[in-house]
């Protein structure tokens, strides 16, 4: 399958989302919201393959994130000053930036991801 709206994106954001969300769907990326949004599943998998933990973090670090209806970053916000420190490692894509699939219905996801110093990335659906 392909998801919705990588037609008519640049080639490699389209690249980008089909291949997050053929992870998805083999289960690499896994969420108990991946089943309704699999934006969850493929923001997890975006961080997943781009978060570099430094070697002074000791203590998992946590964002909440706002995903607008054309699968672009609307919002992130660090969830401590740590957080705030280490943001460049995290991958963060810029305001406005695509990086996931569109959501049903032009809808607003809200996230939270928390990156772990072991190098691990979780996602959990806040609210839709």
């Amino acid at each position: 399958p392909t998801p919705r709206g990588v037609r008519g994106t640049s080639p490699q954001i389209a690249t980008a989302i089909q291949e997050n969300f053929e992870r998805v769907m083999r289960g690499e990326y896994w969420s108990s919201s991946s089943y309704t949004h699999p934006q969850v599943g493929e923001v997890q998998a975006y961080f997943a393959n781009r978060w570099q933990p430094p070697e002074t973090l000791n203590q998992p670090i946590e964002y909440q994130v706002w995903i607008d209806g054309d699968g672009s970053l609307k919002r992130f916000r660090p969830m401590s000053d740590k957080a705030q420190e280490v943001l460049a490692q995290t991958g963060m894509p810029s305001l406005g930036s695509a990086f996931v699939s569109p959501v049903p219905n032009n809808r607003t996801l809200h996230l939270r991801v928390i990156f772990g110093a072991n190098g691990t990335v979780r996602t959990d659906l806040l609210g839709d």
